[in-house]
């Protein structure tokens, strides 16, 4: 039963940012992020947030698939009936879906911050093109 919690966390995490998506959401996951010089691009925030997710979702997954591999169970949780198991398995999906959330929004925040504006002389890249806007 470990194992499948870990799992269904693992695949919730992973399919929360697309089941969950506005309209507006949607167009902008699929814009380009065009960077502007001396500005930070804000759909940078959301790409490093979903990135953690997937990450952290896949790692539940992981974790899952290896724990019922090496039939690792908690006996407190065998013993328990059914009603008790459903309940226990809806509550910890829940939470570690809502701590799992918090870590990737905790990250992405994080790795925005330390990004920066962009600048073109430190960042650019083969192939990169940014718009460059008049203050006039």
């Amino acid at each position: 039963m470990f194992a499948s919690i870990l799992q269904l966390t693992g695949a919730i995490v992973l399919g929360y940012f697309i089941a969950f998506r506005t309209k507006v959401k949607s167009r902008q996951a699929a814009r380009m992020i065009v960077p502007v010089k001396g500005k930070r691009n804000m759909g940078y925030l959301d790409r490093y947030t979903e990135t953690y997710a997937y990450r952290i979702g896949f790692s539940f997954i992981i974790v899952g698939y290896l724990v019922q591999i090496a039939n690792f169970n908690v006996q407190y949780l065998q013993d328990m009936d059914v009603f008790c198991k459903l309940v226990t398995a809806i509550l910890s999906t829940i939470i570690l879906t809502y701590l799992s959330a918090l870590v990737a929004g905790w990250f992405g925040r994080r790795l925005f911050e330390k990004e920066g504006v962009y600048d073109p002389n430190e960042d650019v890249r083969e192939g990169e093109f940014m718009i460059e806007l008049d203050d006039d």
